[in-house]
């Protein structure tokens, strides 16, 4: 077993009249499996996407998913972004160029197993993705 931490930091002086100075460490503790890949995703659509990791690998709560967009944002909603499907079809996270999200993740939607799934804006696109538990 091992321990997974993650840790956010925000801070900023101009975006409010007082400055922000914020940190959350958060620790998963005593994690049994998980791990990262920068896995090279396979259409452009939601069908056909990308499985990421089965609802059958994951079936209880408690996973926390971390996922990357490591193409450099150009403005263009056209050429960077990827999405990640919760449920094989709508509920999903858009990650442009650069972004990133950590999410719980129960391994399935309304009780029903769902996978988690990826695809991109354009060809050939790579998400980096880690899931720990």
């Amino acid at each position: 077993m091992a321990n997974v931490n993650h840790t956010l930091t925000l801070t900023s002086s101009d975006l409010t009249t007082d400055p922000i100075s914020l940190t959350i460490l958060n620790t998963i503790a005593g994690a049994t499996k998980g791990g990262m890949s920068r896995i090279p995703l396979a259409t452009t659509a939601i069908a056909g996407a990308t499985v990421l990791a089965t609802a059958a690998q994951w079936p209880t709560a408690g996973a926390k998913c971390w996922f990357y967009n490591p193409a450099t944002f150009n403005g263009s909603a056209a050429t960077d972004i990827i999405t990640v499907s919760f449920d094989e079809t709508a509920d999903h996270v858009v990650l442009k160029g650069g972004d990133w999200a950590i999410i719980p993740w129960m391994g399935n939607v309304n009780s029903v197993p769902k996978n988690i799934e990826a695809f991109g804006s354009s060809g050939a696109m790579t998400i980096e993705f880690g899931i720990f538990q």
